[in-house]
């Protein structure tokens, strides 16, 4: 019985710990390494946002360096900001050409399956009209 009451507290710590690295590893992946696959916007625009140019060509992109991001499976974005700026800018362009499309939510969620299912919607209206 004593083990045993030794060996909660290391596994309760120990899944405490899991827990935590598993809340930093989403709070990254939603917040820094943002996936590019499922942007809205054209990666290869030069216009979108003429003081950031194209993603495809972007040194703060994981996929322009795989030596340096061997670890980053999905090309992503590490410059939320400009991240931000172009989809803001997007969304702008997609609802002055369709004034009849209605905007739901300005946030944006780039991880898959993270339950935003409205801001998943606000994308998806403005990605397929």
């Amino acid at each position: 019985m004593l083990a045993l009451k030794k060996f909660i507290p290391c596994y309760a710590a120990a899944l405490c710990i899991k827990t935590h690295a598993a809340l930093l590893a989403a709070w990254i992946e939603s917040n820094i390494l943002l996936q590019l696959a499922s942007v809205p916007f054209d990666k290869q625009d030069e216009t979108l946002v003429p003081e950031a140019g194209s993603c495809a060509n972007c040194p703060k992109r994981t996929g322009f360096n795989k030596l340096l991001f061997a670890e980053v499976r999905q090309d992503s974005c590490i410059d939320p900001q400009c991240f931000r700026q172009k989809l803001d800018v997007h969304i702008s362009k997609t609802l002055e050409s369709k004034p009849k499309l209605v905007q739901i939510s300005s946030a944006w969620n780039s991880r898959e399956g993270a339950g935003d299912t409205t801001d998943r919607i606000a994308h998806r209206a403005t990605s397929r009209i």
